[in-house]
This record gives C-alpha cells, sequence and structure tokens, in this order.
C-alpha cells in the first residue's frame, strides 16, 4: 500500500485539544449490536455458457458424461470481490475428453488504474486440497471502472472432477480468500460491508474531513492487492476542506491512530489526498484513509488525528469513536465468512 510522507514546516508545536466533534459521528440504534447491518442483496451474474446453456435447476450435478462431451451445470450465480475486480460467476462446463474445466465470468475492474485479470492465485480445491490451478483465458485489460468477459480455465483429471466435492478458490494460504462450491453451497464472497457509525463532519483544527464512504473490505482496488488471512481493511474515503485563509496542510500515514477493541493501535496505512498528499488553502479535495483491522472486526473502536494543522501550523489532536459491526446474512452464500441465517463471528 501507498505510504505518503511529506513534511510540513511547524512556526510552533503548541499541542490542544480539537473543540469537539460537531455532528462528528451519527451513531445509530444499531452501533452496540452484532447483527444491525443485512447484506443479502448478493447481485447476480447473468453470464451464460459458450454453448448458450443456462443449466437445470438443481444446486448439484450427477458424475460421468459422455467422452468428448461438455457437461453443464446451472450458473453459479455469485459474485466475488477479490484483488480490486468483482467478479460475477456464471455457467460452467467440465470436458472430459480434454479434461477442461471451464467458468464464464464478468469481471469489473475497481480501480481507476487499466488492469490486466489473469485470474490470479486461483485454484479449484478438494476441502483443503488442491486439485487444479486455474487462470484467465483472455487476460483481459480493462480500463478504470471497466468490465470485460472472460473465462477462468483449469485441466482437471476425469477421476478428481467430482462437483460435488468442489470448490473455486481465490486467495493463497496466507490471503482473505473467496470460496465458491460448485454444488450450490455456502459461498465466502469478500463482499465490501459498508459501516454506517462512520458520517459525518470531522473537523481537526483548520482541516475538515467529511467521510462519503466507509466500510470494510478485504481487497485494496487501488494496488490490486489482497487483506492478509484473518485481516481485513477498513476503509474511509471522502471530502477533506481545507479553511485555512493561507496555510497549505500535508496528510502522513502517522497523523492518524486506530485503536482495536483488543487496545491494539494501528497506524494508518493510507491517507492521503487526490492531489499529492496535501491540500492548499481555502481548497478542497478527495481524501483516502485506510487501517488494517483484525478479522473478525465487530467492536468498539477510537481514531485518533495528531496533525499540524492549526492556525500556524500548530500542532492539534482530536479522537473521535465509533463501532463496527459485522454482517448479517439471511439467505445463502452471500456474507463473508458466514453460515445461511447467523452472524459471523
Amino acid at each position: 500500500m501507498d505510504h505518503h510522507t511529506h513534511t510540513s514546516t511547524r512556526s510552533r508545536a503548541v499541542r490542544y485539544a480539537a473543540l469537539g466533534f460537531a455532528g462528528l459521528l451519527l451513531l445509530g440504534a444499531c452501533s452496540k449490536k452484532d447483527d444491525t447491518t443485512a447484506t443479502s442483496n448478493q447481485s447476480s451474474t447473468g453470464v451464460t455458457s459458450a454453448s448458450g446453456s443456462s443449466g437445470g435447476s438443481s444446486g448439484t450435478t450427477p458424475k460421468g458424461t459422455t467422452p468428448g462431451t461438455a457437461k453443464n451445470n446451472q450458473s453459479l450465480n455469485q459474485t466475488i470481490w477479490f484483488e480490486g475486480y468483482k467478479v460475477g460467476l456464471g455457467t460452467w462446463r467440465y470436458d472430459d475428453q480434454k479434461e477442461d474445466f471451464e467458468v464464464d465470468i464478468s469481471v469489473e475492474n475497481l480501480g481507476d488504474d487499466q488492469a490486466t485479470y489473469y485470474g490470479s492465485n486461483l485454484t479449484l480445491q478438494n476441502d483443503s486440497t488442491i486439485v487444479a490451478n486455474g487462470q484467465s483465458v483472455d487476460s483481459p485489460q480493462i480500463i478504470a471502472k471497466g468490465k470485460a468477459n472472460d473465462v477462468l480455465r483449469f485441466s482437471v483429471p476425469p477421476a478428481k472432477f467430482n462437483p460435488d466435492e468442489l470448490t473455486m478458490v481465490w486467495g493463497s494460504g496466507t490471503q482473505a480468500q473467496a470460496r465458491v462450491p460448485l454444488n450450490g453451497g455456502t459461498a465466502t464472497t469478500l463482499q465490501p460491508i459498508p459501516q454506517d457509525s462512520i458520517k459525518g463532519a470531522l473537523p481537526v483544527g483548520n482541516v475538515t474531513l467529511t467521510p462519503a464512504l466507509a466500510e470494510v473490505r478485504y481487497d485494496n482496488p487501488t494496488d490490486h492487492s489482497q487483506a492478509d488471512k484473518d485481516k481485513a481493511f477498513l476503509a474511509i474515503n471522502g471530502k477533506a476542506q481545507n479553511t485555512s485563509a493561507d496555510s497549505t496542510y500535508y496528510f502522513q500515514t502517522k497523523e492518524a491512530t486506530l485503536s482495536l477493541p483488543d487496545g491494539t493501535k494501528n497506524t494508518a496505512e493510507t491517507f492521503t489526498t487526490k492531489d499529492g498528499s496535501s491540500i492548499e488553502a481555502t481548497k478542497s479535495s478527495e481524501f483516502r484513509l485506510w487501517f488494517v483491522v483484525a478479522d473478525p472486526f465487530a467492536g468498539d473502536y477510537s481514531l485518533t488525528f495528531a496533525s499540524p494543522w492549526g492556525t500556524d501550523n500548530a500542532d492539534v489532536t482530536a479522537t473521535v469513536t465509533f463501532t463496527l459491526v459485522k454482517a448479517v446474512t439471511a439467505t445463502t452464500g452471500t456474507t463473508p465468512g458466514s453460515t445461511p441465517g447467523t452472524t459471523k463471528k
């Protein structure tokens, strides 16, 4: 992740507490509950197979095909988030003569860059045993926020192909993994989870931060990276306004510290602006503030800013508290790491 370290000249080192956060965080009635946010709105992919078949209605498929023919199942009808891509999974098929297992997909580049989708760190597993490695067939170049259709391909001997027992897995053993069983079982999609308790104006000296979106997610679209196993990202993005008439202020990762529920303190992984980690007098800019948190992540947090954003570059400090909530799944296969109808613990 990018770390921006700009140095600003401080004419005096006077530290004072900010005058509170007027309208800082609107903690809803859900802020102290474990199961207040429902995330059951999993999107469908609408991708069809190359043969045009949409498959049957069963969630499982009997073993065995005629040599040289393709065996089609119903569409997987799932969407996963991995390494800054949103991947919609359509129909799969298996040709036992070619030993090819293929899945039709649609891929959206969530980043602000042009990127090539390779289908990296993709495997087909039976329990925790890797049966085959997969990859993109076309490796499409996708413009920022753009989409492309593609196919994922695995080479699997017939003796090892049993869709009742196989799961597609994105992520190595050291990464947060997305998992989609071929038999229609519960999927781990790693869908980002919005956090509604973080909103409102956050004044820190002469700079006011106003979040537009706060969420816990497992992928980073900026550099197409993935959170480590048992970790997640707290991502806060929004608008920064410099109310000073004559001072340019700089954003540094060391100036934002997150206190986790267990008392651990994490410095920001990224704290930057769209204009190169600074904001000129009387100007506004987009800001991006990201932290690494432990997963499971639900609990009470506090965020402290200590920055030279006061008049004449004086040091100021300000602290705000909020609660991150875990997702509740109402239907099968929509929530990261959860069992249908239960909360993630």
